[in-house]
């Protein structure tokens, strides 16, 4: 199908790319993301892609670095204890993270 092709689309003012399916669509032209953040949604399938610039934390070691922004997050949204992460995957100097969250009370 066309829109399973896939691209690589530039990230952050072409400092860094990814290559998705072409069906997602760049959210920022329909509102505004976060100047940390590179959205893409495919309204027809549910799905979403966030790209997310995360500060450098010294003190948590890279093999944990998920868990902790994930845990970070929770803790701001008062649904601590409710994370899991599933895979971490490194591919040549990337790391990348599928991991899945339940915010109680959503």
């Amino acid at each position: 199908m066309p829109e399973d092709i896939v691209y690589q689309h530039p990230l952050f003012g072409g400092k860094i790319a990814s290559t998705f399916p072409h069906r997602f669509q760049d959210v920022s032209n329909i509102r505004q993301v976060p100047d940390h953040q590179e959205v893409f949604a495919d309204p027809s399938h549910d799905e979403s892609l966030i790209f997310e610039l995360l500060e450098f934390k010294p003190d948590v070691a890279d093999n944990g670095s998920a868990a902790w922004f994930l845990q970070d997050l929770a803790t701001e949204q008062d649904a601590e204890g409710s994370v899991e992460v599933y895979l971490s995957l490194m591919i040549g100097r990337l790391r990348f993270f599928s991991a899945h969250y339940n915010m109680a009370g959503y």
